[in-house]
């Protein structure tokens, strides 16, 4: 049985009263709507951050307090937000490939898909640029054919902003090779779309959601299967949700690049909230060539895995789960 909740204290009035806007304002100021925004963010990283196999919480004052701060502004954001107090459904697959749901005494809320990207975009912007010799980026990669056959493979590169680059393939005990050449071309996190970028360009990428979205079509081969057929039809979405969600996973790009990505994702339709899973918040997206789950660590705005379950008959599944996507001067071994 739930506790009843308690009633939010002096501070917590005093901070409502200082973000929410007079009854006689009608729309949220953007700084104010932002503040609150912040404010409900680091709610929902404590939330995460606190829970584990503790017993199931009861409703205390910060759900209340966050519950009655976005319902006075749910006509100014037409979002209504519950955080912490109802399991979310759904949930995102791990990396052994199976589901993994949230628990229904941990869920980070019911906060929509759009403005889940939304908050993890303001995040990002605000997040330091870093540094080191090396951008490093392991994923661990996951894949299932139609016929039942899996595979697992690791990739790990280092990359200079000069461009040279090392990779090691296949297993965490393979060598380290140079990239490229006679051993192949492993992605490094600069390829964006279809097009392998120099550092410089990555830097120079639309800090505009739409003219990311527009980047991305004009740059990506997958345009060319756009309408066509193939056991399935690739639509316009497709090709940008797979641009984008590689740029997040994968690529150094600046803050403010990092921001449009996901504001570009929160315009698409078909986004939704799973919830509170292994690892962060869980999101969707599903379009006509399959569904994109993916896990978002609401504290970094980093992506810590995403899978991939195609449609049609001769589709394949798969998962990615990054290790690491980050500069480092550790050298490659």
């Amino acid at each position: 049985m739930n506790a009843t909740p308690t009633q939010p204290g002096r501070d917590d009035r005093e901070e409502l009263a200082r973000l929410l806007p007079p009854p006689a304002e009608r729309d949220l100021p953007s700084g104010r709507h932002r503040e609150v925004q912040e404010f409900v963010m680091a709610q929902i990283r404590e939330d995460l951050q606190s829970a584990g196999p503790a017993p199931r919480r009861t409703r205390g004052r910060r759900p209340l307090v966050i519950g009655a701060a976005l319902t006075a502004v749910a006509g100014a954001t037409a979002v209504a937000v519950v955080v912490g107090t109802t399991g979310g459904s759904g949930g995102s697959v791990n990396a052994g490939g199976s589901q993994a749901h949230s628990s229904p005494g941990h869920s980070a809320g019911s906060l929509s898909g759009r403005q889940v990207l939304l908050a993890a975009a303001s995040t990002a912007e605000r997040a330091p640029a870093g540094s080191g010799t090396y951008w490093h980026v392991k994923i661990e990669y996951y894949t299932k054919t139609s016929s039942g056959a899996t595979g697992t493979s690791v990739i790990e590169t280092w990359t200079r902003r000069d461009g040279r680059s090392w990779a090691r393939s296949g297993s965490p005990n393979s060598p380290v090779k140079e990239n490229g050449g006679k051993y192949g071309y492993w992605n490094d996190g600069f390829t964006v779309g279809s097009t392998h970028l120099s550092y410089r360009q990555i830097q120079r990428l639309p800090a505009d959601p739409a003219a990311l979205k527009k980047w991305i079509t004009h740059h990506s081969e997958l345009m060319k299967d756009v309408g066509q057929h193939h056991g399935t039809t690739v639509s316009v979405d497709d090709v940008i949700v797979g641009g984008l969600s590689g740029l997040l996973e994968m690529t150094p790009a600046p803050p403010a690049v990092r921001a449009a990505a996901f504001r570009a994702l929160a315009s698409l339709p078909e986004v939704r909230n799973l919830g509170r899973v292994d690892g962060g918040q869980g999101l969707q997206i599903t379009n006509s060539d399959g569904t994109l789950r993916m896990v978002l660590d609401p504290a970094t705005s980093r992506i810590r895995s995403s899978s991939f379950t195609g449609k049609g008959a001769k589709t394949k599944s798969g998962t990615d789960k990054v290790d690491a996507a980050e500069w480092t001067n550790a050298a490659p071994r």
